[in-house]
């Protein structure tokens, strides 16, 4: 879902539906004016305004420009555009921020203990590391990262780590 608000040339809030002001209001609820954008936010559309006239003066392409905050597991993204019959469009969309923890890699088809492995071998600690972590033997831990190996049909810990990171949109390989 996407928030709207279209700003006047100077970048003041000319209408801001419901689901904007919601978005503000979470992530940035210690400077919400109704019917005004943040201060933090302000500013940056104000300079953002004259980098895109200064590239309509120069005739180069149009960039959308973006901001983000973050608050927990979530994102907000914030795009101003040119509007074409208004100033400007500053578009807001929430997002939820990809983790890697271990309730993410059960989510890949892991045991909760084959989760528990990979989540610490991804932070680079040694089987033993994790044997004592988890309160196994270290035959234990590598008998799950067999089982992780087969079920994401890779030979070695950091193919393991880097397949689960591509699959929770981590990182892109």
């Amino acid at each position: 879902m996407v928030g709207l608000v279209i700003l006047t040339p100077d970048g003041q809030v000319a209408t801001m539906d419901d689901l904007a002001g919601q978005m503000i209001r979470h992530y940035f609820p210690a400077q919400v004016q109704t019917g005004h954008l943040p201060d933090t936010l302000r500013r940056w559309v104000v300079r953002k305004i004259r980098t895109i006239e200064r590239e309509i003066e120069a005739g180069s392409a149009l960039i959308s420009h973006s901001y983000e905050v973050k608050s927990g597991s979530r994102r907000l993204t914030v795009r101003l555009n040119p509007h074409p019959d208004e100033g400007f469009l500053l578009m807001l969309e929430e997002t939820k921020v990809a983790e890697y923890s271990i309730a993410a890699l059960m989510n890949l088809g892991l045991t909760r203990r084959e989760a528990e492995v990979l989540f610490w071998i991804g932070k680079d600690k040694t089987s033993l590391e994790v044997a004592e972590l988890l309160t196994m033997s270290e035959r234990t831990v590598k008998k799950h990262l067999e089982h992780i190996y087969k079920k994401f049909r890779v030979q070695t810990r950091l193919a393991a780590v880097m397949y689960a990171l591509e699959k929770l949109g981590i990182m892109d390989l």
